[in-house]
């Protein structure tokens, strides 16, 4: 009897590891032009791995036979079509669900599921618990080292003359829309402290083509205070991307509306950003006043522009995401595995 289930046991093991090396991943749910190649789970979880992605969809045609087919489910924040959804329940045990849009917005459906805890999973904007894998869209995929940048622009900020800060331009505000209207009623008050250099589409007023040549990072440089809000007011706690971190590693003093959660709140130093609520005319107000203030006395200026940009405990918690993601996405990919191989050996 013991040397049967131990074969048993033998065999179970040989199954899930040759199981593994097949298991496929399908995406669905991104926009059209979404390459996985490029996709911050595929770069820092699963480029190296022995799982083999056997599709990259964006329609589905056959979506039952899809989902039956792929061993995990990579769901993004674009998945409208209210058929598909009914289906993707039925295999919500092996959906990854990653949230890099506020997906109130996207598709209520998708969110009924994600706040009332039926999707098992989620990974991106998120804060960090059971359910959550945090990876903010601030964390560099390709992997130059954040750490270098960290510590270089702390350092840059610390050690400017008052002279090189005083011949900065006063602001920028770098977006092609505002569709969620977190941006016109900040622009407009702030305006009249002075002239806000728009390159993209949204309130253009500098040739694209001029900022093209610059390129974003040395254009952004060149300013004191960075008008860099999220696109959309959301209820999504840890909704950060990668405006903030953007405008914070080219030294601009940003003005933002944000979830920061836990996390990110030990991340960015929070003394040196200009929060405020798009929704709330009081709050317009008084990142008006606070700027106003700072305008009109260099030496208070310039002792707020040389805080850290970052805190000390930033470097450990963005190393440390990729190694939680890794760990958490396997433990999620092999539990999966074993839980199909128990139900198809027992």
């Amino acid at each position: 009897m013991f040397i049967y289930i131990y074969i048993l046991e033998y065999i179970k093991i040989i199954y899930i590891l040759m199981y593994i090396v097949m298991i496929k991943i399908l995406y669905i749910g991104y926009y059209p032009e979404h390459n996985f190649l490029e996709d911050i789970i595929y770069l820092n979880a699963l480029k190296n791995k022995n799982y083999t992605i056997k599709q990259f969809v964006h329609r589905l045609n056959d979506p039952e036979t899809s989902f039956i087919n792929n061993d995990i489910i990579i769901c993004g924040s674009f998945l409208q079509d209210i058929n598909i959804i009914k289906i993707l329940f039925k295999y919500i045990h092996k959906v990854i669900y990653n949230i890099t849009e506020p997906i109130e917005f996207n598709n209520y459906i998708m969110y009924h599921l994600y706040i009332h805890k039926f999707i098992n999973l989620a990974v991106g904007c998120v804060p960090e618990n059971k359910t959550h894998i945090k990876f903010p869209l601030y964390i560099d995929p390709y992997e130059i080292s954040s750490c270098e940048k960290i510590n270089e622009i702390n350092n840059y900020v610390k050690n400017i003359e008052l002279n090189d800060l005083m011949i900065k331009k006063y602001c920028c505000l770098i977006n092609r829309h505002d569709y969620g209207h977190t941006r016109t009623t900040i622009y407009n008050k702030l305006s009249e402290l002075g002239f806000i250099i728009c390159p993209s589409v949204l309130f253009n007023n500098y040739p694209n083509e001029d900022f093209e040549k610059i390129g974003r990072e040395n254009f952004q440089k060149e300013f004191i205070f960075n008008i860099c809000p999220e696109n959309f007011v959301t209820q999504l706690d840890g909704y950060v991307t990668e405006k903030l971190f953007m405008a914070c590693c080219c030294g601009n003093i940003p003005i933002y509306y944000g979830k920061l959660d836990d996390l990110d709140k030990q991340i960015f130093n929070l003394n040196r950003i200009i929060l405020y609520d798009p929704t709330n005319d009081q709050s317009i107000d008084q990142v008006y006043t606070i700027i106003k203030k700072l305008l009109f006395n260099f030496q208070d200026l310039y002792n707020y522009y040389k805080q850290d940009v970052f805190l000390p405990s930033a470097i450990e918690i963005i190393k440390n995401y990729k190694v939680n993601l890794n760990k958490r996405l396997n433990e999620f990919i092999k539990n999966s595995t074993i839980n199909y191989i128990d139900g198809k050996l027992n």
